[in-house]
């Protein structure tokens, strides 16, 4: 028997104890303050529990029969923490005891089961852990058990069909394993039964037996593993309103028995692998309002019996093979809020009075075959948000009707065959934040009154025929992050105030027929991209162009700039800088010659540099390229140059020899293959030359890191990859060059830099921007005086989660970092975290990482467990991964310790706490946890579930962050986090 079963045993033993040896005599004061003594109360809630008072009927969380006897106990939501004891028995006219949504820790008594009056009993949303114990079946009179979003284990006890009464059932988000009891289908009485989120419950399909509740009014299996096909006994349960069976692994066909539910509101057969054909009799669901039959593999036609669904408010059968027209007769819907057929294969088109009997909030179709116009009532109700019809073959323009449609969030018609001007109106949404309209013929003006559209960020209308010049009312857009209008015909200058928007990244007016000087872009610090290519802009370059400290893309090419090349764009990391075909003159700065494809620079006949076809013969030329020198002194200096260069040459060879001596290298000089990223001002030979074991920074599993200080003066890290990681050898050099160029172009002020990836047969580097503060792990777990303290931690902790969300969900191909670790997770000289070496465990190879695991990715301690069943890694290993580090964070440890030769991590130490009486505040580090007690909480709750040993119940990243927002927006008022929908209670079991 384990710890935790030990210790259950104990404390129900102790419970029994006491309860044994009271007085029976006891008031209900008296019993009520036994029941308080052992239960924490951080909030103050039960402040006017007094045993000085004759009569607790004004006690909170207390109400009275009208004779002043105790019937009801509601301490829901309380924050109450402890042990609750089964004195709360005492009250003999007790019926209904809620004890949810607290953070009780404990075993539950056995001796609950002498609240023999009890008709409710809620314990939901606790850490109460162990078996149900079969003496709760005692509970004769019971109608209501809610034991959900537990810890409890072991199988549903077959013991709970001594309750024939009861009416609610719910064990969801629980650790049961084995099969439903069958004898479950003896709960005559039964309404609701809840039992999603046990994924352990199986093998096989649902019961047959189920199929006897006739009084079942709710039935939700979502999230359990549950397999096989769904039995066509549910068609039995006539009462039903309710059948959720959403997020299984459920194949085989809709029994049609099931449309005999003739009370059903809420049906979800959502993210299976059901088949076949939608049943043709769906209509005699009349009572349907929710219909969910999204991401599974049916086909054939929409049934056109489902426009008899007169009560539908959601219809959702997106992402799966349905062919066919929409049925016309979906416009008699009068209820119809939802619609979501994207992602199928539909045909024909849309019917013009879709959306007039209706008010739509969400409108998708997009990712279909469907053709024809738009219809105009789509937003007829003046409630639609969301309106997608992208990836169609949709003609015509866009009714001018929506002009008038301001609750628009999101406007997504991309992709299709739309002409026409764009309704004026529509830019002055109040509500919008993105518009996609490229890939059409749609003509229009952008007009000044898009200032209006304060929650605008994305704007994206390439190849289309907008016109008119940009209006300066663009720079109001504080939400603006991405213009894209590449391929239009607009006019005019480039709004020079652009940079007022405050969080502009992305600008692409490529493509048009824009004029005048470029502007001046000194303020846009979060300029990632900018695209002027082919237009008519006259002028210099600016610049203050080289000062945006985040850009990496820049194409003025095809225009008519002069002048130089401004010096200052050098100090940039460019992964592309294309200034072909301007008139462009004078000499290219060395080190941009270095990093560009001579193509980048083509079409200036008045550049010279070395590389290029005209060659700067002197330091004195004119912006033609021409020497005005006398001859005489020509002659002159190059027979100094020449001497110069001869004695340079003398004395490199001299070094050289020197330097191939102390190195132990081969006469013959390497040769590298090199993907850069940016500027270094010196060669792969010089940098290989000062890895020296005096200025090793650090070690991990794919080699050590180097502290190395440029010929500028200014620090990068350099990391020598292990000899089985070289990179570019081989069959494989093309695919891994392209793969570290995608990693060069990553920008995100949470991940490191890549500067630089360099090969040869000796050795291999890869050259990152230095962040100064070395790792979360030196800082966290070092002996130094450094204390962070919570704030600093939640900082590093959200900056990572940001981090990697944008790797998972906002990159370009998506980008798994493979192994996140405290080591791999840098500080700053503000302590702002960066992620250092993502991706690279796909780029050396899996076994690279030889340090740490023999071919496993990952680092000990960090490695999802999964992995030990699964050579599969996907996003869901780095949430794991980031959750052993939020781990560290909240409670001080590192992931793996010893502990008396034992190798201990954080996880299971984490779950072993949570299971024993106070153990779950125990685990918050006591160094930092007196002030921020309640967001530590929080984030605990948060690691919990990133590090669920089944990776459908983790949250994505971009769930993590903002869990972690509601964190620091709650601050230290107890913070709730709201879950991802798909996300439960029992994802905190271990």
């Amino acid at each position: 028997m384990g710890k935790n079963g030990v210790g259950g045993v104990l404390f129900a033993a102790v419970l029994l104890f006491s309860f044994r040896f009271c007085d029976a005599g006891k008031s209900e004061v008296e019993s009520l303050m036994e029941f308080r003594r052992y239960i924490g109360d951080p909030g103050g809630f039960l402040a006017t529990w007094k045993s000085s008072d004759g009569s607790p009927c004004a006690w909170k969380g207390i109400k009275c029969t009208v004779d002043g006897a105790v019937s009801m106990v509601d301490l829901e939501g309380m924050n109450l923490t402890g042990s609750f004891s089964a004195d709360i028995c005492g009250l003999l006219n007790l019926t209904e005891l809620n004890l949810g949504a607290n953070n009780f820790n404990q075993t539950m008594p056995l001796e609950i089961s002498r609240c023999q009056s009890l008709t409710t009993l809620n314990l939901s949303g606790n850490y109460i852990w162990g078996t149900v114990p079969e003496q709760i079946s005692d509970l004769e009179s019971l109608q209501v058990l809610d034991l959900g979003g537990l810890c409890l284990e072991g199988r549903i006890p077959v013991a709970l069909v001594g309750m024939r009464g009861l009416r609610v059932l719910n064990l969801a988000g629980n650790w049961f394993s084995g099969p439903v009891p069958s004898e479950l289908g003896n709960l005559t009485e039964l309404q609701v039964l809840d039992l999603s989120g046990n994924d352990r419950l199986g093998p096989g399909s649902i019961p047959v037996e189920i199929g006897q509740l006739a009084k079942l009014e709710e039935l939700h299996l979502s999230m359990a593993a549950f397999t096989g096909r769904i039995p066509s006994e549910l068609g039995m349960l006539k009462l039903l309103r309710v059948l959720d069976l959403s997020q299984n692994n459920l194949s085989g066909s809709i029994p049609s028995e099931l449309m005999g539910l003739q009370r059903l509101h809420y049906l979800r057969l959502d993210h299976n692998a059901l088949s076949g054909e939608i049943p043709a009799s769906i209509s005699n669901l009349s009572a349907l309002r929710v219909l969910d039959l999204g991401k599974n593999e049916l086909s054939g036609q929409i049934p056109h019996d489902i426009s008899e669904l007169y009560d539908l408010e959601v219809l959702a059968l997106y992402m799966n093979q349905l062919a066919g027209p929409l049925p016309p007769g979906i416009v008699n819907l009068k209820k119809l809020l939802v619609v979501l057929i994207h992602t199928n294969m539909l045909t024909g088109t849309l019917p013009p009075e879709l959306g007039l009997n209706a008010s739509f909030t969400s409108f998708e179709i997009s990712l279909n075959n469907i053709r024809g116009p738009i219809p105009p009532n789509l937003c007829h109700g003046g409630q639609l948000q969301n309106l997608s019809l992208h990836t169609n073959h949709f003609s015509g323009p866009i009714p001018q009707s929506f002009s008038q449609c301001h609750s628009l969030v999101r406007l997504t018609l991309q992709n299709n065959e739309l002409s026409g001007d764009f309704p004026n109106g529509l830019w002055s949404a109040p509500n919008m934040t993105i518009i996609r309209l490229e890939n059409n013929r749609i003509s229009g003006t952008i007009t000044p009154e898009i200032s209006q559209a304060s929650q605008l960020a994305q704007i994206q209308i390439d190849n289309n025929q907008f016109r008119g010049t940009f209006p300066p009312e663009l720079s109001q857009l504080q939400s603006l992050y991405k213009l894209s209008a590449s391929q239009n015909l607009f006019t005019g200058n480039f709004p020079p105030t652009i940079c007022n928007c405050p969080v502009l990244s992305i600008i692409n007016v490529s493509q048009n027929l824009l004029s005048g000087k470029l502007a001046e872009f000194s303020s846009c610090k979060k300029l990632v991209s900018i695209s002027f290519a082919e237009n008519n802009l006259e002028g210099e370059i600016p610049p203050s162009l080289g000062t945006l400290p985040v850009l990496t893309y820049l194409d003025l090419s095809t225009n008519k700039l002069t002048g130089n090349i401004p010096s200052q764009l050098a100090n940039l990391k460019l992964v592309l800088l294309n200034l072909s075909f301007n008139r462009l003159s004078g000499r290219v700065p060395a080190s941009l010659i270095s990093s560009l494809p001579a193509s980048y620079l083509e079409g200036n006949p008045g550049l010279c540099g070395t590389g290029l076809s005209k060659p700067c013969t002197s330091k004195y030329l004119d912006q033609s390229g021409h020497n005005h020198k006398h001859p005489v002194i020509l002659i002159w200096t190059l027979i100094t140059v020449f001497l110069a260069a001869g004695i340079i040459f003398v004395l490199g060879l001299i070094l050289i020899h020197r330097s191939w001596n102390r190195l132990g290298y081969n006469p013959g000089k390497p040769t590298w293959n090199t993907a850069s990223f940016c500027h270094l001002g010196c060669d792969e030979d010089e940098i290989v030359s000062k890895l020296d074991e005096k200025n090793v920074v650090g070690s991990g599993g794919s080699g050590k890191v180097y502290k190395v200080i440029l010929p500028g003066g200014e620090p990068v890290a350099v990391k020598r990859l292990w000899k089985a990681g070289k990179v570019g050898g081989g069959r494989q050099a093309g695919i891994l060059k392209t793969e570290i160029e995608t990693l060069g172009k990553v920008c995100h002020r949470n991940i490191v830099k890549l500067l630089c990836c360099s090969s040869s047969e000796e050795t291999s580097i890869l050259v990152y921007e230095f962040v100064p503060n070395g790792s979360l792990a030196d800082v966290l777990h070092s002996s130094s005086d450094v204390v962070l303290d919570w704030p600093l931690r939640f900082k590093i902790a959200m900056g990572t989660a940001q981090g990697l969300a944008y790797l998972h969900h906002d990159y370009e191909p998506q980008v798994l970092h493979r192994d996140i670790k405290s080591n791999n997770i840098l500080l700053d000289s503000n302590y702002e975290p960066k992620l250092a070496d993502f991706g690279l465990g796909k780029i050396l190879g899996e076994t690279t990482h030889h340090h740490s695991m023999s071919s496993v990715v990952g680092s000990y301690g960090y490695i999802a467990p999964e992995y030990t069943y699964s050579a599969k890694v996907d996003e869901k290993s780095d949430v794991y991964s980031f959750g052993v580090v939020l781990l560290e964070l909240i409670t001080g440890k590192k992931a793996v310790e010893v502990d008396h030769g034992d190798l201990i991590d954080v996880v299971k130490w984490v779950r072993g706490k949570v299971n024993t009486k106070d153990g779950i505040w125990k685990v918050l580090d006591p160094k930092i946890r007196e002030r921020s007690e309640h967001e530590m909480m929080a984030a605990l709750r948060i690691a919990l579930l990133c590090t669920s040993v089944l990776p459908q119940r983790r949250p994505s990243m971009q769930d993590v962050v903002e869990m972690l927002q509601l964190v620091k927006s709650a601050g230290s008022s107890n913070p709730v986090i709201k879950l991802p929908d798909n996300i439960s209670d029992s994802s905190l079991l271990p």
